[in-house]
């Protein structure tokens, strides 16, 4: 399956990305790398990750960053054959985001 991302998730990853990069000198790519994992985790297994809710009628699953303690907040559409990243963001906030 391919792997896709909202504007809105484009712009969390660009800027957890940016904030990585600088404030961990000792990792700077780790979020990215991590992220890369996850992504090629999800295409081959898709319905990983724990039920987050619903969203128009789709289900939202979201999948943890361990290292960075991030989510990846994901839906599926086996048709398509896309999994499409709605939103990142970090696990110590304490909730998930408002899709």
């Amino acid at each position: 399956m391919r792997v896709r991302a909202t504007g809105r998730a484009k712009r969390e990853i660009a800027r957890a990305a940016l904030w990585w990069s600088k404030n961990r000198p000792q990792a700077p790519l780790l979020f990215l790398e991590e992220l890369d994992a996850a992504k090629r985790r999800l295409s081959t297994a898709p319905l990983s990750g724990q039920i987050y809710g619903y969203r128009k009628n789709r289900l939202i699953r979201r999948w943890l960053l361990e290292k960075t303690e991030y989510r990846v907040y994901f839906s599926v559409n086996r048709k398509a054959q896309v999994i499409m990243l709605h939103s990142i963001r970090g696990a110590r906030r304490g909730r998930g985001p408002k899709l």
